[in-house]
């Protein structure tokens, strides 16, 4: 039977007792409020984002369910964070296959910084799916001229 967590997870406190399963929890953490315009906002994104650091600081194998997950997040930070980690590991895959997908909403930084993270990888074993990925723009966008 899973607890269902109501409160802000501790994620530094977490960290330090090495809790992966509890990090990875608070991961999928949501705090979602209602804005003036009747939509939601999401306020857990800072807590999803210290999460996917921390399971990378854990180790290389701790979480990696989570973080590539976190790549479709909606909050950039939060995608960002999962890129960072991904390219410590240096895990090019996950990272080319989020290029290929439809880019999630608010994909501020973190395409760019994906493309340069595969870009000082080096996996020559990535190439065509990266090539592909670019060519292929999501959303019928055109390529930009740094990618």
């Amino acid at each position: 039977m899973a607890l269902i967590r109501t409160s802000k997870p501790n994620v530094s406190g977490l960290a330090r007792r090495g809790d992966s399963d509890a990090l990875v929890a608070a991961a999928g953490y949501q705090d979602l409020v209602s804005a003036r315009d009747d939509t939601m906002v999401d306020r857990g994104a800072r807590v999803r984002k210290e999460a996917i650091l921390a399971l990378g600081r854990l180790g290389p194998e701790c979480g990696t369910e989570a973080v590539y997950a976190a790549l479709g997040d909606p909050a950039d930070e939060v995608r960002m964070a999962a890129i960072r980690v991904l390219f410590e590991r240096k895990d090019a895959a996950p990272l080319v296959a989020a290029l290929a997908g439809p880019p999630p909403p608010g994909h501020d930084q973190s395409r760019a910084r994906a493309i340069t993270a595969l870009r000082e990888l080096r996996r020559p074993e990535c190439a065509p799916a990266l090539a592909a990925a670019l060519v292929h723009a999501p959303g019928d966008a055109p390529v930009a001229d740094d990618e």
